[in-house]
């Protein structure tokens, strides 16, 4: 496949030179190549070389304010969060599609919390 590419690509390079195929004008594709040239090397931008910089990276990070690494035990060990609690029961009577209660979750405590619409 990439022998294929070479050759169909690289055969158009000969159209820069005179007498090649007559009808095709050679001063055409030469000034496009010239341009093109001229054009990736002058509108060059930074975008492209721009580093990823993550948190951690940063010199002000604390490890012990981030989320994730909080998941972490004294082992080095992933620990799972406990499963949250329900602070409020529902009432019996309340069946899935009432629009009475509604349900928040509080990240910081992990829990469920089950509050009624006002």
């Amino acid at each position: 496949m990439s022998l294929l590419v070479i050759l169909v690509y690289g055969s158009m390079v000969w159209y820069v030179f005179p007498n090649i195929e007559e009808g095709i004008s050679w001063e055409g594709h030469l000034a496009g190549l010239i341009t093109g040239f001229t054009f990736a090397l002058t509108l060059k931008t930074n975008d492209y070389k721009k580093l990823i910089r993550y948190d951690w990276e940063d010199p002000n990070y604390n490890p012990e304010n981030d989320k994730f690494m909080q998941r972490f035990d004294e082992n080095g060990n992933f620990v799972n969060l406990p499963i949250p609690e329900l602070v409020e029961e529902l009432p019996i009577s309340i069946d899935s599609t009432s629009s009475e209660y509604y349900v928040e979750y509080d990240a910081h405590e992990n829990k469920y919390i089950i509050k009624k619409r006002e």
